[in-house]
């Protein structure tokens, strides 16, 4: 007998209205429109996007090689480990072609560094070293050293130096020491025992010290990419990278500019920190400690035809957060603030191109935070950057942990 319920708004329930299993052909019709939902073909882009962007909890591919990455991060998204107060992040890009020579043959040189030397020997290679750094005050921000015949005498063989600078860093103080307390500085490297400089010329300080023009900063990223723009069926040969925390010389010859100060005859010499040149045998040196090493990472040419990248990173934490205005490259190298990044491009003798080695294409990115002149335009941009030794020991540490390079990932930064 059927019954009322009281909660089914008095609809009577009976053995005839009871719901019912669903059947199967209710079942293989729910699965069959299932199965309409999945793509029959792969979508094109204005496809997959004509209702907008596409819902998806899948996290996009790894883009860049990390907070050191100077071409995708940012320059104003930087984190240092102690606080430096307002500064500008400050961004400059350098980009040189670093041509395949022959080299020299047979052509001597002197064993102790210098033109004169008595004790010679003889050098046969056609060798190119690169020496990257972002620790300078100024826009030199590589060199790229070669061996070719000496110009006055082709008997002997010499560095020539190829200086790769960022153009944007053009404005920045010029690598000059002026105070009469930062007198001999003779290839880089301070002599604290020289004699002051005359009253002639402590007037420089007006020109770049003090707060009146001096524009000090502190590097925050550096990268440098290479490539092998050799045409294919010449390409060969190997290259060598290692990032090195410790002090480098790369200036020997101070008679060219090496910041000679005041030598012995008391007569001024070039009295800045600019680089002089590099002796052949400074360079044999740094090419056998790559090839040396085990941290040293060896790719061949055939490898650099894909864009490979190298960061560097925090070398010493004092000297990174020590804001300066008169470092050249040669000194941010001899006392590092950030590792140097070396690239050896080893001999390598084309068959069709008569002995001449391959040619890189070279990239630059460097990131600093500058303080300028209180009034100017860049000063009223400064903000105080993010400190957090935490985040800053870590990436450092993340950093230093990797090769020495790397295959561009995805494109990461158009440059």
């Amino acid at each position: 007998m059927a019954r009322t319920m009281a909660g089914n708004g008095g609809v009577k329930q009976s053995k005839f209205n009871k719901p019912k299993p669903r059947g199967k052909a209710v079942n293989q019709a729910m699965i069959n429109a299932a199965l309409r939902t999945i793509p029959r073909k792969v979508l094109t882009k204005p496809e997959r996007f004509a209702k907008g962007a596409p819902q998806s909890s899948a996290a996009f591919a790894a883009r860049g090689h990390g907070y050191y990455d100077a071409f995708v991060n940012k320059a104003e998204n930087m984190v240092l480990g102690s606080q430096v107060g307002p500064c500008t992040a400050i961004e400059g890009f350098a980009r040189s072609t670093v041509m395949g020579t022959a080299g020299v043959t047979g052509l001597s040189y002197a064993l102790d560094g210098t033109y004169d030397g008595t004790v010679t020997n003889t050098v046969t290679s056609n060798a190119t070293l690169i020496v990257f750094n972002p620790g300078s005050s100024g826009s030199e921000v590589a060199c790229v050293y070669q061996l070719e015949p000496e110009p006055t005498n082709t008997a002997r063989a010499h560095v020539s130096t190829q200086r790769v600078h960022a153009t944007a860093f053009a404005g920045l103080s010029m690598p000059a020491h002026n105070a009469a307390n930062e007198v001999g500085v003779h290839g880089g490297v301070h002599d604290e025992g020289a004699p002051p400089l005359p009253s002639a010329l402590l007037g420089l300080g007006s020109l770049l010290g003090g707060a009146s023009g001096s524009i000090e900063s502190i590097p925050v990223r550096g990268s440098i990419r290479i490539r092998n723009v050799t045409e294919s069926l010449a390409v060969g040969g190997e290259v060598r990278f290692m990032r090195y925390n410790g002090g480098l010389r790369t200036v020997d010859d101070l008679v060219t500019g090496g910041g000679t100060g005041i030598g012995e005859d008391g007569v001024i010499g070039p009295f800045n920190s600019d680089e002089g040149d590099m002796s052949v045998a400074t360079f044999l040196e740094i090419a056998e400690m790559l090839r040396d090493t085990t941290r040293s990472h060896t790719l061949s040419g055939h490898e650099l035809t894909k864009m490979h990248q190298s960061n560097t990173y925090p070398a010493d934490f004092i000297r990174s957060h020590t804001f300066r205005y008169d470092d050249s490259l040669a000194e941010a190298v001899a006392t590092t603030k950030y590792c140097t990044a070396l690239i050896l491009i080893e001999d390598f003798a084309s068959s069709n191109l008569s002995g001449i080695n391959n040619t890189y294409s070279i990239t630059c990115n460097i990131q600093r935070a500058a303080r300028f002149k209180p009034g100017s335009l860049l000063h009223n941009k400064a903000i105080s950057p993010k400190c957090s030794q935490d985040l800053h020991s870590k990436a450092s540490s993340d950093e230093a942990r990797k090769t020495a390079t790397a295959p561009v990932r995805n494109g990461g930064g158009a440059y």
